[in-house]
């Protein structure tokens, strides 16, 4: 674990200290990152609105979801382990599929979601060349499972549906209501390596 978060910072500090790079087409969040299998990497505008990406789960759902007329909904039954998807027509219920066991859910958080880099970036477009900066790096950690649940519950952490999978979003704003900042950014390596002798 350390050594995901020592390349991550490393490659980070690298980076930033280039300033503008010009790259053959828009960057992807962890192209320039070494394979962490246990930090998730996330690039993020500091300006843009999009909701950041959490996960996905594939679904076999045989209704058009073009359709204007479903809406959709979790809903966590503790009480027998399962994780399912409500879908609504007309503001009635017309179907409640399994999607996952909650134990098997947890073990995907925790292996997948659990730690994050979160990465500010800019990113330009000159005489039909794309150039990005990083700007800030910040180390996050789950508040838990059961407070990830909660978010869930609470539309606080919100599904969009395609035609192969359920990806669940949060917006930036909210994001420290799920994690925690453990390490951001800065030119202090002395900071960075006390925030490692508490790992």
């Amino acid at each position: 674990m350390m050594n995901g978060y020592v390349s991550v910072v490393n490659t980070f500090d690298l980076l930033k200290r280039k300033g503008w790079i010009k790259v053959g087409t828009p960057p992807v969040d962890d192209i320039f990152f070494p394979n962490c299998t246990d930090i998730a990497i996330k690039c993020v505008g500091d300006s843009n609105k999009y909701p950041i990406w959490l996960l996905s789960l594939p679904h076999n759902l045989a209704i058009d979801l073009c359709s204007n007329k479903y809406y959709f909904d979790i809903e966590i039954d503790r009480y027998n382990n399962m994780m399912r998807l409500l879908i609504y027509q007309e503001n009635i219920l017309y179907m409640k599929k399994d999607l996952i066991k909650l134990s098997d859910f947890e073990n995907i958080i925790n292996n997948n979601i659990y730690k994050m880099a979160l990465i500010y970036s800019d990113n330009k477009v000159e005489k039909r060349q794309y150039f990005f900066r990083y700007n800030e790096l910040k180390l996050l950690r789950l508040r838990g499972f059961d407070n990830l649940l909660r978010l869930i519950n609470n539309k606080v952490i919100k599904i969009k549906i395609n035609s192969k999978s359920i990806r669940f979003v949060i917006s930036k704003k909210d994001l420290e209501k799920l994690y925690k900042i453990e390490y951001s950014y800065n030119d202090k390596l002395n900071s960075f390596l006390s925030f490692l002798d508490k790992k």
